[in-house]
């Protein structure tokens, strides 16, 4: 192949611990990064003298990426009624996804959100919903980028809501008004194209109830 290293295959790189430019050979291992962060199945090219990795394959950035993205993330959880849960399920059916992205779709409510928490986070703290009064039966996952947090505790604030999990449940309402919703679902089209994610209908088109989403 010629668009990536191949274990085995050879190259010249400075080694630091010999001094000078040796002979190394690609393989796949670990790696540590400067921050501790240890990054497993990176193709990196060792020393044939000492073993000191000398080189790391661009084919595996997207794994220190994922791996430094991953040791930044926060995991937080939200208690949600189940016709909460199933809303979620139906929105990322809609668009395109599997019943099992709850996760996903709100990573991209909050996404939706960036921007303009304090617009939203008056309409949250007004939002009335028979929903919001039904009993918390099911926990969902969410694992946050740094940012998302910060778009999550800007509309906590703007809103006066007093949780994350409040804010949390009024966002999953919202997202089911205009013109919220639409930019959720745009979000969530964005993200699980990039996925490569689908649900056998064609990638024009899928068809949820009575309504056609392009």
């Amino acid at each position: 192949m010629k668009s990536v290293f191949i274990s085995g295959q050879q190259t010249e790189a400075p080694c630091e611990r010999c001094g000078k430019f040796v002979v190394a050979t690609y393989g796949y291992g670990n790696i540590a990064l400067a921050d501790g962060t240890l990054v497993a199945h990176v193709m990196r090219a060792c020393c044939d003298s000492c073993g000191e990795i000398v080189a790391l394959a661009p084919q595996s950035a997207h794994r220190i990426r994922e791996s430094r993205e991953a040791a930044y993330k926060k995991r937080t959880s939200v208690r949600l009624p189940y016709e909460l849960v199933d809303f979620l399920a139906y929105r990322a059916a809609s668009a395109g996804g599997s019943g099992g992205n709850a996760d996903l779709v709100l990573r991209c409510m909050l996404t939706a959100a960036a921007g303009q928490e304090t617009k939203l986070g008056l309409l949250l703290s007004k939002l009335q919903d028979e929903i919001l009064n039904r009993r918390n039966e099911e926990t969902v996952n969410v694992t946050m980028s740094p940012r998302l947090c910060e778009v999550l505790e800007r509309l906590k604030l703007a809103s006066k809501l007093p949780s994350t999990s409040v804010v949390l449940r009024r966002l999953i309402v919202l997202a089911d008004q205009e013109p919220f919703s639409e930019m959720v679902y745009d979000e969530l089209v964005r993200a699980i194209s990039m996925r490569g994610e689908g649900i056998g209908l064609g990638p024009q088109t899928v068809a949820v109830g009575t309504r056609r989403y392009p």
